[in-house]
């Protein structure tokens, strides 16, 4: 059935998408746009059973969930929509579902646990932007156009619906429901407060026969045999439609709102807020209330199935309510996630998001316009908690505040394959602040913090993580803070200090102080002592400064400290904030001059500090849901609130409204650079002087280079019409002063190769940007090495943005001036991929392109060198061309790190499809100079059909390993044989037998469900009759 006008819900989703829903007073967005929004919540609002199996409509797209196992729904597949999925109808194969925005989607679900997207009944060309509800009548699709009324289409044709009623009816309404009950079709008009009733025995000839009117809004309605119930607000009016020309009120029902209703042979199902009722009518002149349940969220649609009703619930997933005694109605089962983005850690291009109600989650956020999920990792919960997440050298670490004592509150958890998360290490202790790391050691900084032996500890935990799989307390702050009943919260570092703002229990309330620890030894911090705080909320540092979030009665304050004397701090600035920021801070970001500072629930402001003495707001974001936590990367912002997670974009003035400055993200490793700004001081020792200690190289393109350790440099000046490869010891920022320099600046590209600084404000397509020089580009890259190939039509890397450069190589000198106005070729959308079983050497100064056609339908691609090292990896997927980086050596460090000059190598493939892998040889060189190293070269080849037996016997090492539930055993068999493959433990005591029979010649996987064994090495024998081989693979709990 439908839901609660449903139109109205996608209309303020679509609203929250981009960015101008929130729950600030005022204007809700300044100087900030959305970039995308990625699905972390399941909010259902139309579900459709068949055989066992639910098809939802979840707002992002569709979901379909196994429902064998009624008490344990399990998600199977999901797809995105372009817009908003809001209803969903199933006809033979395939499903159509309303998305709001962007028409009807249509997808094969011929294979429930693969649909596949196929096409759409396109909103524009079909006026189809108000699509909210879809059902099948027949071999027509109807379809409720909200504001534009009927829309009928034929199904002759499932994959291409042709419209055969279009405008003969629309009424400019909002019709929300469509139900059909033999030749009458009956549409909820939410606009008019009506319920119509139109004559369709003829499609092409509608006919308006009555109009069933409300004094109020119809939210729902049902129909069964000759009883059509409506519901209006608080009312549920039940009506015979023996004759449809003439409905006839038999009676009503007076208690509630009813917003969902579905009727159920003599019972009413009906759902309001967050509880649903059972209403008997089987005297329909006097309906009677059986009984209520509450349900935690509302629902947006139902089904009945075996007993049970099924209900889409907002945020919720599936709710499962056992409907067989109407007068004691039971939650039975069902999916419960409302999820909330508690915590967020970028590294590289992945998102890791700490959701409150899950666990762990991974996003690829290589492409921000279109963040994909990657893996998950699922934790025992009980209850809502805040989360606190870190990220440090393929380890995440999380934590969440649940304050129970009996589950494990840090989480550790490997991340080296982003697609299967593994669970290392864990320990309990309570925390509600954060984590930081100061060296080696885990700072865990909140309030009233328990140790693993539930002790409580006061305000700070030093975590001894160098054993991840053993982490333990090595230092508490007991002596400095409980002693005195302190309330902690999170700390801050600056220089060798931690300065962390504490409430102590006074007479008539709580005293603010700031305590501050030495960390000249990061294991034993060192209490100096503590300061007078006032009423501060939040502490930041930035440019050498301590900025702190004073609350003053109905107005807020920014003070700012001069902390040269950690125990003397120097006020130097104090800035009165209007009452509409006088919100909760949470959190903060510092790039530059700007901090960003994390508003509990509401979102987050921007505070200019480029005068330190008069701090200023030159920004602010509301989120759809209410703020969690963010993390930044220049300009872009990774943010999660309760339901999403959004990526933004600051679009202010930045160093408070200096056009004349701009920062210049840096990350850890080898990077592109460039700055749209001509420095005032050109000399390349004072451009880099603020992040000299973090700097190990900086190189133009001619090969000269500075070198703060070896004290050289010979590069003659900053060159704002050239990029810069820079090496970096950690992430920081580079701020550029000087002149602005305009994005139509005439670039000067030799023939051969260039680095081009990239100034436009706005992201582009590489096809886009360089149209200008479509004839004369040979090739293009970005310092992952992703390339764009004009005369093979291939690109695979991400939208050029400012702050980077790129390498252009050129047929002629010229002059580049990016395409500002976007006209030129149309975006070849390639997206380049993370691989999960090949793992590639760190990313160095130097490179080369290789372009693979003619490739299996999924799987990965790896470069090796003669000694087994992977000098490059990418994963593909339905791709008739695969884009790969091989990586050569890096002469500025000792180790060899990749590929020196004319060395050969050779491709590895792993196919998805037939779990193996294979040594990928050229069936041909179509260009350049196959697989010998070359930096800058290009080689562009056409892969070999791959065998359909393999060649010899074989067993392949287990995926993932380590693993902490189930793992997959690929083998093959050249001939058909018997098979025997045993589980063993360390000690040669046999486990478990996974296969032990016939087996046809080919390539097979064995699935090893390792849930009840313990933590620790075991063996894999795989035996035939000539052939043995053993493999170890690894449980971690």
């Amino acid at each position: 059935m439908s839901g609660l006008n449903p139109y109205i819900k996608g209309l303020l989703l679509l609203i929250a998408l981009t960015g101008l829903s929130g729950g600030a007073v005022g204007q809700e967005t300044f100087n900030f746009e959305p970039i995308s929004n990625s699905l972390v919540s399941v909010n259902i609002y139309g579900i459709e059973i068949r055989d066992g199996i639910a098809y939802c409509a979840d707002g992002y797209g569709m979901s379909v969930w196994d429902l064998s196992d009624p008490d344990n729904p399990e998600e199977m597949a999901r797809c995105q929509t372009p817009g908003n999925a809001v209803k969903i109808a199933l006809y033979g194969d395939y499903a159509y579902v309303a998305d709001t925005g962007r028409g009807v989607a249509i997808f094969n679900i011929q294979s429930p646990e693969q649909p596949r997207y196929l096409n759409e009944i396109d909103a524009v060309l079909n006026n189809l932007n108000s699509a909210v509800n879809v059902e099948i009548h027949n071999d027509l699709l109807l379809i409720s156009n909200a504001r534009d009324g009927l829309v009928v289409a034929s199904l002759d044709e499932p994959e291409n619906p042709e419209i055969v009623l279009q405008g003969e009816f629309d009424r400019a309404a909002n019709y929300t429901d469509l139900l059909i009950k033999d030749d009458f079709l009956y549409i909820n008009d939410h606009g008019t407060r009506a319920v119509l009733v139109v004559d369709v025995s003829d499609f092409e000839n509608p006919r308006l026969e009555t109009e069933i009117r409300s004094t109020r809004n119809c939210f729902d309605i049902d129909i069964q045999e000759n009883l059509l119930a409506i519901s209006s607000w608080d009312t549920l009016f039940i009506h015979s439609i023996e004759d449809p020309t003439n409905p006839e009120l038999l009676g009503y029902h007076q208690t509630f709102r009813s917003e969902v209703i579905l009727i159920h042979e003599d019972l009413i199902f009906s759902c309001g807020g967050d509880r649903v009722w059972s209403i008997d009518i089987q005297n329909p002149q006097q309906p009677r209330l059986l009984d209520a349940v509450q349900t935690h969220a509302l629902m947006r649609d139902f089904v009945v199935c075996d007993d049970f009703l099924y209900g889409a619930a907002q945020s919720r997933g599936i709710s499962r309510i056992d409907i067989r005694d109407p007068n004691a109605l039971e939650i039975n089962g069902g999916v419960y996630r409302e999820y909330h983005s508690s915590g967020i850690a970028i590294a590289g291009e992945a998102a890791f998001i700490y959701d409150d109600q899950f666990g762990l989650r991974i996003l690829d956020v290589s492409d921000s316009e279109s963040p994909e999920t990657l893996g998950a990792f699922e934790i025992e919960r009980d209850g809502r908690a805040i989360g606190n997440i870190i990220y440090k050298d393929d380890i995440v670490y999380f934590s969440s505040d649940y304050r129970n004592g009996n589950i494990d509150s840090l989480h550790i958890i490997e991340v080296s394959n982003l697609d299967n998360p593994v669970q290392l290490g864990s320990m309990q202790f309570a925390i509600s602040g954060g984590f930081d790391f100061v060296s080696d050691n885990l700072y865990a900084t909140g309030n009233l913090m328990k140790n693993e032996d539930g002790i409580i500890t006061g305000t700070m935990l030093v975590i001894d993580v160098s054993d991840p799989t053993n982490p333990h307390t090595v230092f508490h702050a007991a002596d400095g803070a409980r002693d005195q009943g302190d309330r902690g919260h999170r700390a801050v570092f600056l220089g060798d200090y931690m300065f962390q703002r504490t409430d102590i229990p006074g007479q008539g309330g709580f005293i603010q102080d700031v305590i501050v620890y030495s960390l000249e030894n990061p294991a034993e911090p060192e209490l100096l002592g503590r300061w007078p705080a006032d009423t501060y909320k939040m502490l930041a540092p930035a440019n050498g400064y301590l900025f702190c979030y004073l609350y003053a009665g109905d107005e807020s304050e920014i003070a700012v400290y001069s902390v040269d004397d950690p125990l003397d701090p120097e006020l130097v600035g104090l800035t009165r904030l209007d009452p509409e920021y006088d919100v909760y801070p949470r959190n903060f970001y510092v790039e530059g001059d700007l901090i960003y500072c994390g508003e509990f629930e509401e979102g987050i402001n921007v505070i200019s500090v480029a005068d330190p003495e008069n701090p200023q707001i030159v920004g602010y974001l509301r989120t759809p849901g209410q703020f969690r936590d963010f993390e930044g990367d220049g300009r872009i912002l990774y943010v999660g609130d309760e339901d999403n997670f959004g990526i933004y974009r600051f679009t202010g003035e930045l160093g408070g409204g200096d056009d004349n400055s701009y920062p210049i993200p840096i990350p850890e490793g080898w990077s592109f650079i460039s700055a749209p700004i001509s420095p005032e001081d050109r000399n390349i020792i004072s451009v880099f002087e603020p992040i000299v200690g973090s700097l190990i190289m900086a190189k133009d393109f001619n090969g000269h280079f500075y070198s703060p350790l070896w004290e050289f440099n010979d590069i003659p000046f900053w060159d704002y019409l050239q990029g810069y490869q820079v090496k970096m010891s950690e992430r920081r920022s580079l701020i550029i002063s000087g002149d602005p320099v305009d994005d139509d600046t005439p670039i000067p590209i030799r023939q051969g190769w260039s680095f081009a600084p990239y100034y436009p404000d706005q992201p582009m397509e590489a096809e886009i940007a360089f149209a200008n020089i479509e004839e004369q580009l040979i090739l293009a890259k970005d310092a992952n090495g992703r390339f764009y190939l004009p005369e093979h039509n291939f690109n695979n890397m991400p939208l050029l943005r400012r702050g980077k450069a790129y390498q252009v190589r050129s047929n002629a000198d010229i002059e580049l001036v990016w395409n500002i106005d976007g006209e030129g070729l149309a975006s070849i959308n390639y997206k380049a991929r993370i691989p999960s079983l090949f793992k590639p050497i760190t990313p160095t100064d130097k490179n080369m392109s290789i372009l693979v056609t003619d490739l299996v339908d999924e799987g990965e691609i790896g470069a090796f060198t003669t000694s087994g090292i992977c000098v490059g990896a990418t994963a593909f997927c339905n791709q008739n061309k695969v884009g790969l980086v091989v990586w050569g050596d890096d002469e500025s460090t000792e180790e060899l790190d990749g590929l020196k000059e004319d060395e050969a190598f050779t491709l590895k493939l792993w196919s998805s499809t037939l779990c193996a892998e294979f040594d990928l040889e050229p069936e041909s060189i179509i260009a350049g100079s196959g697989l010998i190293y070359e930096t800058n070269g290009f080689a562009f080849i056409a892969a070999q059909d791959l065998p359909l037996i393999p060649d010899q016997y074989y067993l392949s090492q287990n995926y993932p390993n380590p693993f902490n539930s189930t793992t997959i055993l690929p083998y093959g068999l050249p001939e058909t044989s018997h098979l025997s493959i045993h589980i063993f433990d360390i000690s040669g005591r046999l486990i478990e037998t996974l296969v032990d029979s016939k087996v046809e010649a080919g390539y097979h996987t064995a699935v090893w469900d390792a849930s009840t064994v313990s933590t620790g090495v075991y063996l894999v024998k795989m035996e035939t009759r000539i052939f043995i081989s053993v493999q170890k693979v690894i449980v971690v709990r």
